[in-house]
């Protein structure tokens, strides 16, 4: 259905390609319509009612990130995988009504993060010092079909009449440091096999033409226990901090940039730890 889940960045933003791209991938994601036999469609639902129990056991559980250099990435530019060991499908059992019945794909702007959890059913992130008063939404603006658009929070999901993924991504700053924070989720579905699951949730990131001179990563611990790559990105005179975790079946982007250096990792570090797991 979809050969690498792949999303191309630059220094500050997707470009109206990436994000046009990310989108054909996401539809192309959503798995074929076909009709199940009733007999089928009871012994799914025995299936599902022993899959969220075997689910329990791991709730509250972390994902293990992990970075490794692309080799060759396009226009002679620099990049790196993200990829995380020990995540599941979500069970659909979770998910607003709404979503766990939905029939197509459905991609909507949101007032904030907040919103979009409500609409998901259950919270995705507990980040105090991202969400506090300190920190400003940000707005992107996009030029699609002749048209610009504007939005804050973008929610994406895909569905065949059961939901099958989901993508949240949401953009704030303090003060001129920008801050872009994306989510993504496989729900419970026949046909999210274990190597699409892998697929959705690796993370390919590019830097286009010589604007990097490095990329460095290190794996930290917070004091809470979650386990999270970060990648710092070499620019000239900056440097971007970029931050890879899972909770719960739900894997996390988060970048920093516009600053001097030192004061995004510090914000980052500082949102890090505020996470509540």
């Amino acid at each position: 259905m979809m050969s690498r889940y792949c999303k191309t960045m630059n220094k500050l933003t997707l470009s109206d390609s990436a994000v046009a791209q990310f989108y054909e991938k996401l539809e192309a994601a959503a798995p074929p319509k076909k009709r199940r036999p009733v007999g089928l469609l009871a012994a799914a639902a025995c299936i599902c009612v022993l899959i969220p129990l075997a689910v329990l056991a791991v709730k509250n559980s972390f994902g293990q990130p992990k970075s490794e250099p692309i080799a060759n990435p396009p226009r002679a530019g620099k990049g790196y995988a993200v990829s995380v060991d020990n995540i599941y499908r979500v069970p659909i059992s979770d998910f607003s009504p709404a979503l766990q019945t939905l029939d197509g794909s459905e991609i909507v702007d949101r007032d904030s993060f907040q919103e979009a959890e409500d609409y998901i059913g259950f919270p995705l992130l507990d980040a105090p010092a991202l969400f506090s008063g300190e920190i400003e939404k940000r707005t992107i603006t996009l030029t699609a079909d002749g048209k610009s658009h504007t939005y804050h929070c973008l929610t994406s999901f895909v569905g065949d009449g059961q939901l099958y993924m989901g993508h949240v991504e949401a953009y704030y700053r303090k003060g001129l440091i920008n801050i872009d924070l994306r989510a993504k989720v496989a729900a419970e579905h026949p046909d999210m096999t274990d190597e699409m699951l892998k697929v959705i949730h690796r993370g390919d990131i590019f830097y286009i033409g010589n604007q990097v001179q490095q990329i460095t990563t290190e794996n930290i611990t917070t004091q809470a226990g979650l386990p999270v790559c970060i990648t710092t990105v070499h620019f000239g005179h900056s440097k971007d901090y970029e931050a890879n975790f899972s909770i719960n079946g739900v894997s996390f982007f988060i970048r920093i940039d516009g600053g001097s250096g030192e004061a995004e990792k510090a914000l980052l570090l500082e949102i890090l730890e505020s996470i509540r797991v």
